[in-house]
């Protein structure tokens, strides 16, 4: 093959990986968006509440561990809230696609936070 010939080549295979990835960012968008839709229509209280601590405090942020959510929930409700319980909740809001967990590390050691991929 000439070089032209792979010039074009390595230029279509570019084209196309981003094309993909604009496709698979849309889908997850619409995916995202359409979730939150039906969220909003049927969630409990507390799962609305949870999500919405979470977006307000990335807000100040980047990420929050779960301590940190529980201790701005009590601040917002005056309720305590189980860190196994909200656990849970965040993992159910995590397989929706509107949070995500993640491992840090801060004060030399790892730490579970959690950031809020949706905006209220």
């Amino acid at each position: 093959m000439g070089i032209p010939a792979q010039q074009t080549l390595l230029a279509f295979s570019t084209a196309l990986i981003i094309i993909t990835k604009m496709a698979q960012y849309t889908c997850d968008w619409r995916k995202r968006i359409n979730n939150l839709k039906i969220f909003n229509n049927i969630a409990s209280p507390t799962d609305k509440l949870v999500l919405q601590t979470l977006t307000e405090l990335g807000k100040t942020k980047e990420a929050a561990t779960t301590a940190e959510i529980s201790s701005a929930i009590k601040n917002k409700t005056g309720k305590t809230v189980k860190l196994e319980r909200l656990v849970e909740r965040l993992n159910h809001l995590r397989e929706y696609g509107f949070v995500k967990m993640d491992i840090i590390m801060r004060d030399n050691s790892p730490t579970l936070v959690w950031k809020s991929l949706v905006s209220l």
